[in-house]
C-alpha cells in the first residue's frame, strides 16, 4: 500500500484563523512544501466568503434588493439578494473596484 505522507494539499478560499500571517504560519508549520500554494484564509472582513463585498451591490444603481435570507454563519446579518433594476440591461451594469487585487498584494507582502 502506498504512503500518504507526499500529498499535495489544495487550499482554497477561508481559513478559520484570526489574521492572514496566523494562517500562513499554521500551514507553514504543519504542512511545509505539501502545500505548495497557501491563501489568505478570508481572514477578518471577508471571512463571511463573498458577503464583504454587499456595499457593492448596495450602492450599484443597477440593482435593487429583493429579498433577505438567513445567513448561518451570521445569524444576525441577512444575506440580502439583489436582482437587476427593471429596464436595466446586464451589459449596462458596471462595478468599481473590487479590492481583491489590493487584497492578494498586501496577502503576498505578508507571505
Amino acid at each position: 500500500m502506498a504512503s500518504n505522507h507526499n500529498r499535495i494539499v489544495h487550499f482554497i478560499g477561508s481559513v478559520n484563523l484570526e489574521s492572514t500571517d496566523a494562517v500562513f504560519e499554521a500551514i507553514g508549520r504543519h504542512l511545509g512544501d505539501r502545500a505548495p500554494r497557501i491563501p489568505d484564509g478570508e481572514t477578518g472582513e471577508r471571512a463571511d466568503w463573498i458577503v464583504w463585498q454587499k456595499h457593492i451591490f448596495e450602492n450599484n444603481p443597477s440593482f435593487d434588493k429583493v429579498t433577505a435570507v438567513e445567513n448561518e454563519i451570521r445569524p444576525d446579518q441577512p444575506l440580502h439578494i439583489y436582482g437587476l433594476k427593471s429596464g436595466v440591461a446586464p451589459t449596462d451594469v458596471s462595478f468599481p473596484p473590487l479590492g481583491y487585487a489590493d487584497t492578494a498584494i498586501k496577502s503576498f507582502e505578508n507571505f
